[in-house]
């Protein structure tokens, strides 16, 4: 008994401790002309992916911000990227309909899931958002069930990159602890 509560106080800890940020995962998906395009060659930049679905009245909404903030902070080093997962994604006719002003390609719920670290298990709500240092490291992740994607979004977001743009190469922010990383 007293082994067990210290495995569960020792699994308890570990869940709120800081724990170093990693590069992601090699991460690739299927550009707009149909061919691959890799996470590691935005290095340098910094990077603002989201995850969507073709046909989610959300994710259209939080292209439309994305491409106002992608016209405001392009020229200052980031890049956003949309990488729809659906079955039936057609990102080209996504872009031209919506009028989004970055790229969108196609990925696979498995590879995202990965690159997001969670489980294929959990219930995935779109869009899904990640923020990527110039190092190539993601620095937050949020569900589109999270407040900081259904309220005040652009706010947010803006909020985000601006920290994300101020910091130089290489620095070190303050490690997220598990459950500051925003679960989807």
């Amino acid at each position: 008994m007293r082994f067990a509560l210290v495995a569960l106080l020792t699994f308890a800890a570990a869940l709120t401790a800081d724990v170093p940020r990693q590069a992601p995962p090699d991460f690739s998906w299927q550009g707009p002309d149909g061919q691959p395009v890799n996470l590691g060659q935005y290095k340098g930049k910094v990077v603002v992916m989201e995850v969507l679905s073709t046909t989610c009245p959300h994710c259209q909404d939080t292209a439309r911000t994305l491409t106002k903030l992608a016209t405001e902070f392009g020229p200052k080093d980031l890049q956003i990227i949309g990488v729809a997962i659906n079955d039936d994604a057609n990102p080209g006719d996504f872009v031209r309909r919506f009028g989004v002003g970055f790229p969108v390609g196609r990925g696979t719920r498995d590879k995202v899931f990965g690159l997001m670290q969670q489980s294929v298990m959990r219930s995935f709500y779109f869009p899904g958002l990640l923020f990527i240092d110039r190092d190539g490291v993601i620095q937050s992740q949020y569900s589109g069930n999270d407040a900081f994607v259904t309220s005040d979004q652009e706010n947010n977001v803006r909020t985000q990159i601006k920290t994300l743009l101020a910091a130089p190469n290489g620095t070190k922010t303050p490690a997220r602890s598990k459950a500051g990383r925003k679960a989807s």
